[in-house]
């Protein structure tokens, strides 16, 4: 297994140059990249590159790039990817409703914007062949990708070459949750890589009074997600791939080093 930063928690606090000391303090293999937008990307892009290579490190993968049906967006990002070394783009996915307030303001049916997502990635097949890139969404708390039931269903026709998921199984827990065992066995060659950090559930209240259900982040290994329940499941399946931690305990983004040091080490 190999180990990577997701730099969207870092890149407000530290320069592209800054984060990959973060990174090389942390000991990972590798980093993945937060775009900033698509006018930029490009010239961002082959800067984090040579930042990269020249540290000794490995791209795993760019992300925050635009919805996956807007083909002629995606290009551009593809050409980002391309000129930053990359071979996996995280493409936008589709968003349904995060709770009840957005649900009530939510047009479209959830099975509409599936199909909708499947006639996007189809379009982006050809790019992928095109760009040698692998576009992949993730599993995300208010997304239609929310729960790993859904990749086999959306993705089964697809190339796995092309496009794939980010497996976060935390996200999962908040919405979709399906033992860990499960969702590797149904998303096997799809998983892409893995987002890594954990949440517990405590108890809330809306504005108007009504029980709701908060989570406050937590280290690894004290929270809702069973890391060693996880990595039986991805034993099973023979997947030995990537982790990028995200969402860091760490208020300070000087000590997120030394939380990911002791994770990977463990």
């Amino acid at each position: 297994m190999k180990f990577s930063i997701n730099t969207n928690g870092l890149r407000n606090h530290y320069s592209p140059a800054q984060i990959v000391q973060e990174c090389l303090k942390a000991g990972v293999d590798g980093i993945e990249w937060g775009l900033n937008g698509i006018d930029t990307a490009e010239k961002d892009a082959a800067e984090m590159r040579k930042l990269t290579e020249d540290a000794g490190l490995e791209i795993l993968s760019y992300i925050n790039a635009g919805i996956l049906w807007k083909t002629d967006d995606i290009r551009r990002w593809s050409d980002a990817v391309l000129a930053g070394g990359g071979r996996i783009l995280r493409v936008a996915h589709p968003w349904f409703a995060w709770d009840y307030n957005e649900s009530v303001h939510q047009p479209d049916d959830f099975m509409t914007l599936v199909e909708k997502s499947k006639e996007g990635m189809a379009k982006l097949m050809e790019l992928g062949k095109e760009y040698n890139i692998r576009y992949v969404l993730e599993t995300h708390k208010g997304s239609c990708f929310a729960s790993p039931l859904m990749v086999p269903l959306a993705l089964k026709d697809f190339d796995p070459r092309y496009c794939g998921v980010i497996y976060d199984p935390a996200n999962a827990v908040l919405e979709g949750f399906v033992l860990p065992r499960i969702a590797v066995e149904v998303m096997k060659e799809y998983i892409a890589y893995i987002h890594t950090k954990n949440l517990m559930f405590k108890e809330g209240r809306t504005p108007e009074g009504r029980t709701k259900l908060d989570f406050e982040r937590r280290t690894v290994d004290n929270g809702a997600v069973d890391y060693v329940e996880l990595m039986f499941a991805l034993k099973l399946h023979n997947w030995d791939g990537w982790f990028s931690f995200e969402e860091f305990v760490s208020k300070d983004p000087a000590l997120v080093a030394d939380e990911v040091k002791k994770v990977s080490n463990t």
